[in-house]
């Protein structure tokens, strides 16, 4: 194998959300604001597998921290991750397979939505210089 990178990080970040809330008796509007750290741990890696085929990652997990009590709270991750398989079926000509994995409670907890969301794609590419 040949490793292009493989990058371990840590960054702190600021959360700060507002977030309109609409009550369905009264239909009035009111605003939820949140403010908070995030630990931002990040893997990425890119690998060439074969002369043919190549291997890239990135992966971001960011548990929220409270700014009142200082509790992170494990269920709050805020994960992301982005996963490419990539054939190069003949010179220039590609075919990239991606896979994006979301979780974020969030979606749920203010939107009604799946906390998770998974994207598959398969992608021609072709690479030309200009």
């Amino acid at each position: 194998r040949t490793w292009e990178y493989f990058d371990l990080s840590y960054v702190p970040l600021y959360d700060y959300r507002a977030t309109e809330v609409v009550d369905e008796n009264t239909g009035s509007n009111s605003e939820i604001k949140t403010r908070g750290l995030r630990h931002g741990f990040r893997l990425a890696l890119k690998t060439k597998i074969n002369e043919l085929v190549s291997f890239e990652n990135l992966l971001w997990v960011r548990p929220y921290q409270s700014l009142a009590t200082w509790e992170i709270d494990g269920g709050n991750l805020n994960l992301s991750n982005d996963m490419k398989f990539v054939f190069n079926l003949s010179g220039s000509l590609f075919l990239d397979y991606n896979l994006v994995y979301q979780y974020d409670k969030l979606w749920r907890t203010l939107s009604d939505l799946p906390s998770t969301n998974t994207i598959n794609s398969i992608n021609f590419r072709y690479d030309f210089d200009i």
